[in-house]
């Protein structure tokens, strides 16, 4: 377990909450609060933009409306999440913030016979065997433990279309207030970032001419991104929210044609990843992405822990020629190795459509206990 990354903008402050340490808020753009809970086994609420309230945060993207963070808790229990959830919703504490939706505590409701969508791949960023199987194991405990609980298998409606548009958006200002801001401050770019950085400071003459030389190579992923990540024009931006909102209604058609009340999916397609890779790795957040971009509520229960022998990635998990032929996937295969991984933690990520955080942290209960009652069996 050497050499392990814990996330992002907030690993130090995860090792804190893991170590029982306390720290109440972190915050939510793309993934900021749900990848650390998942790489460190612990637990989390990404709420509905407008639900908890953010008065006084700083954020990375003053001013951009278009995909917006969200404060929320890294806790050690459910029970933690709950009680963080009961006192934001507060009506004296909302009342303080203009730009909180006042929808009171509905309680957690009494488990039910449910409806639950699954899925171990977004279509964009491929599974590794341990995240597969986690997600396959919770899926398992709530069909032989649930009361009644209906499991269905479901597809993301086009990655590719959502990973643009989560691109676009985050980084329409190219980044470079963030890249100033560190430059005034004398602050060093730390080495699982100077890749990425230096890939965002290219001229955008060079980041296309990259883009046509990827696509024309079949890696679509690749070219994607540097096609979104320069910074846009106001009628591109616009364009792009209109994109937006029409992702958003075929996102919850498919939603409501099933008839879902929760959706049980991957944080991420690794566990906690080697320090400095994250640049090779960036790619595999579109599992968190996706559900900034819908504005989705959606929380992380541990489930597993990865095992050298089961989670092998063997040659047959190799078959698929985009996976061979795209960068991410490459990146993926090389970062990952059961072995050095072994005994990690392994999380999956509970779904509800908008404003309803009770029933994400009913499913998150639910999930917690069917794999009790299956490790009791």
């Amino acid at each position: 377990m050497r050499n392990i990354h814990r996330a992002g903008r907030r690993a130090g402050r995860r090792r804190v909450c893991g170590c029982e340490g306390r720290r109440l808020v972190w915050d939510d753009i793309g993934g900021s609060l749900r990848t650390p809970a998942h790489f460190c086994g612990l637990y989390t609420l990404r709420c509905t933009v407008g639900r908890f309230p953010f008065e006084g945060h700083v954020t990375a993207t003053p001013g951009i409306q278009s995909i917006l963070p969200v404060q929320g808790p890294i806790a050690r229990s459910i029970d933690d999440i709950e009680l963080y959830l009961r006192i934001n919703v507060d009506p004296e504490h909302v009342s303080r913030d203009p730009l909180t939706v006042p929808i009171p505590y509905r309680g957690v409701q009494p488990i039910r016979p449910l409806r639950i969508g699954y899925y171990t791949t977004d279509g964009y960023a491929y599974p590794t065997p341990a995240v597969e199987r986690a997600v396959m194991q919770a899926v398992r405990a709530l069909e032989r433990h649930g009361n009644g609980h209906t499991l269905i298998p479901i597809r993301v409606p086009d990655p590719l279309e959502f990973m643009r548009l989560a691109y676009g958006l985050l980084l329409q200002d190219g980044s470079r207030p963030r890249f100033n801001l560190a430059t005034r401050a004398g602050d060093p770019v730390d080495n699982w970032a100077r890749p990425l950085v230096r890939l965002m400071r290219l001229w955008s003459w060079v980041r296309r001419l990259l883009a046509w030389v990827f696509a024309k190579r079949g890696e679509v992923r690749s070219a994607l991104f540097l096609r979104m990540a320069g910074p846009k024009q106001l009628a591109q931006v616009h364009a792009l929210q209109a994109d937006k909102e029409k992702y958003l209604y075929k996102f919850d058609g498919m939603w409501r044609d099933l008839d879902l009340d929760l959706v049980v999916c991957p944080v991420t397609a690794t566990p906690a990843i080697p320090l400095c890779s994250f640049s090779d790795l960036a790619a595999t957040a579109s599992n968190t992405a996706l559900y900034n971009v819908v504005d989705y509520p959606s929380g992380v229960v541990p489930v597993a822990v990865v095992d050298r022998k089961l989670d092998a990635w063997h040659e047959a998990q190799e078959e698929s020629k985009e996976r061979v032929n795209d960068r991410v996937h490459k990146m993926i295969r090389k970062h990952y190795d059961a072995d050095k991984m072994h005994g990690l933690p392994v999380g999956v990520q509970i779904v509800a459509r908008r404003f309803q955080e009770e029933t994400v942290v009913m499913g998150m209960r639910e999930v917690e206990r069917c794999l009790k009652a299956a490790k009791e069996a």
